[in-house]
């Protein structure tokens, strides 16, 4: 079965299983160094929701989101 993600993203994050929290493993990161003002790339980010979490709690990290193609490209190096 495939999936058009692109089709359903507006109603993708409706699902409860999709409110997301912020990472733990980002957090840990944060936290290990002192400091918030960090950069991350998300690939594969979907509709952001995870992103969106994360800097709420990291006003001042630098996010950027890749999703789709670009996601499938950066993987393969």
């Amino acid at each position: 079965m495939t999936v058009d993600y692109d089709r359903i993203a507006g109603v993708y994050d409706r699902d409860a299983i999709r409110h997301k929290q912020v990472d733990r493993h980002l957090a840990a990161f944060i936290d290990e160094r002192g400091r918030d003002d960090l950069r991350v790339l998300d690939v594969g980010c979907g509709t952001g929701n995870q992103l969106v979490a994360d800097i709420e709690r990291f006003p001042r990290l630098r996010a950027t989101a890749s999703t789709g193609a670009t996601a499938c490209w950066l993987a393969r190096g």
